[in-house]
């Protein structure tokens, strides 16, 4: 007899419910600073310029497929997120969960499309592709929780496995595929807890704790990462033993790193891999058996088949080019890339791989603003380190965006120094909306002797490089740094 997974798509959609909320909650409070009508990179500025590069409306929601077409101003964006989040309290509640998938992926796909820099992380992606073959997993009906239990859609079922496997083999690939000498010799970790953008306290005791340790954690990442995904192919207890795996891997991750809700949905994901009959086992999670079981409309209809096939096929051209590169062989085609790029708008045909080349030195941006060239006063993060005495901090599942995309400007990235300069230029007119996102206003204390400018924004805006390491236990600071350059210098025109 087939194994159940009844049990198994209620506890996955509620966790996808949840990663939902987090998102747009954590996004909703930032939106109008990031990409608002006055924030570091406004919505409307690349809605004009894509508007101005296409002949037809039908033209421009191909490039960019987005509701903000009728209105990207912050009362719409802020819309957006809190819309999102009453989906996903919808599918949480299990009030008609198809429906609500639909309505949270297409919002967030929407989101993506116009948060350039501030929603290009892999985590984004993921939660678009999961999204949409959640829209095909999850019920569409809307009923009473514990009236009846739909049959869980197999080939949905499977589609999500396959998201998670190959989420998986890609993030070990891409390590095998990049030549980086610290995947190879075990090396990466000894950088890694020191290097990542926003590391937790415990970053600081994994990065100096013996090397032993660190090298075995590179051997368990490899085998859960490349071997324990064809483990699924292998029947239920193939897949518990990797559902384990997966969800082991992202707590030791979420330990030492804030990545927002990433860890979370990769173990959302995981955990779909385990059937009814483990679920069972834990009594909260069993509760009262369905009074009746009936087949999935998605199963039944032939149009529903037909689309998360072609939904699943088209994920196959990145992990193929992903597993050639890494093997040796001949890169992908040129059909497949093409369909690759045409699918790429939707945010919800992706490949992955994190950290796939090591990051060996820590370099931050640090915004300074002065008034009259003399007393530069630092613009001070959330979560960034500044001072050599800033501790690092839990801040996940929240995601703080322009810290992300500052620590990405740091290292050199050309579209996230775009952004940053633009900071800048926002820091220079003193909007509110962006201030808002750092930890305070250095300004607000008024003017230094013999200037008349009480209250203004600084006259000069600049980003000094900084090298910053972890200082030595015992030490009375948590950092050790060392300026090395200037990124750029902005002044009031």
């Amino acid at each position: 007899m087939d194994a159940r997974y009844e049990l198994s798509r209620k506890l996955f959609q509620r966790g996808l419910a949840l990663v939902w909320l987090i998102a747009f909650v954590s996004l909703g409070v930032q939106v109008r600073g990031l990409f608002g009508e006055h924030g570091v990179q406004p919505a409307w500025m690349l809605l004009d310029w894509v508007a101005s590069s296409t002949s037809s409306f039908a033209e421009r929601l191909y490039v960019v497929p987005s509701v903000f077409w009728l209105d990207s101003g912050d009362g719409a964006l802020v819309g957006a997120c809190v819309l999102g989040a009453v989906a996903a309290l919808a599918l949480l509640l299990d009030v008609a969960p198809g429906l609500a998938c639909l309505v949270a992926w297409g919002l967030y796909v929407s989101l993506i499309s116009v948060g350039g820099v501030f929603l290009a992380l892999q985590w984004d992606a993921l939660l678009a592709e999961a999204g949409l073959l959640a829209v095909f997993y999850a019920p569409w009906r809307l009923r009473r929780p514990g009236e009846r239990s739909d049959r869980a859609p197999r080939l949905a079922r499977w589609c999500l496995w396959w998201l998670v496997a190959r989420l998986m083999l890609e993030s070990g690939l891409v390590k095998l595929a990049s030549g980086d000498p610290t995947w190879r010799d075990l090396s990466a970790l000894d950088f890694h807890f020191e290097t990542q953008p926003l590391p937790t306290p415990l970053a600081f005791l994994a990065h100096h704790a013996p090397a032993w340790t660190r090298r075995a954690a590179i051997v368990a990442t490899y085998a859960i990462e490349l071997a324990l995904p064809v483990a699924i192919l292998f029947g239920v207890r193939g897949r518990r033993v990797a559902a384990v795996g997966f969800v082991g891997l992202q707590v030791a991750i979420a330990a030492t790193g804030n990545y927002g809700f990433f860890n979370l949905l990769t173990a959302v994901l995981a955990l779909a891999l385990l059937d009814d009959a483990v679920l069972t086992r834990v009594p909260k999670l069993a509760g009262r058996p369905p009074r009746a079981v009936v087949d999935e409309t998605w199963e039944r209809n032939a149009a529903g088949q037909f689309l998360i096939v072609i939904v699943a096929l088209a994920t196959v051209p990145a992990c193929v080019d992903v597993a050639a590169r890494a093997v040796g062989l001949a890169p992908l085609p040129a059909l497949a890339r093409a369909l690759e790029a045409r699918l790429q708008p939707l945010a919800s045909f992706n490949s992955y791989g994190l950290f796939a080349v090591m990051t060996t030195e820590r370099s931050e941006l640090v915004l300074e603003g002065t008034r009259d060239g003399v007393e530069w006063r630092r613009y001070p993060f959330r979560f960034q380190p500044g001072e050599v005495d800033d501790a690092p901090s839990f801040v996940a599942p929240h995601l703080p965006r322009l810290d992300w995309a500052l620590c990405f400007a740091a290292l050199g990235s050309p579209e996230h120094l775009a952004a940053a300069e633009s900071l800048a230029k926002r820091l220079l007119a003193g909007e509110p909306t962006v201030l808002a996102l750092l930890a305070a206003e250095p300004f607000s204390g008024g003017p230094p002797p013999g200037d008349s400018s009480s209250g203004a924004p600084p006259k000069r805006v600049r980003a000094v490089r900084w090298l910053y390491r972890f200082a030595e236990p015992g030490s009375d600071a948590w950092w050790t740094r060392e300026e090395v350059g200037r990124a750029f210098e902005k002044s009031r025109e």
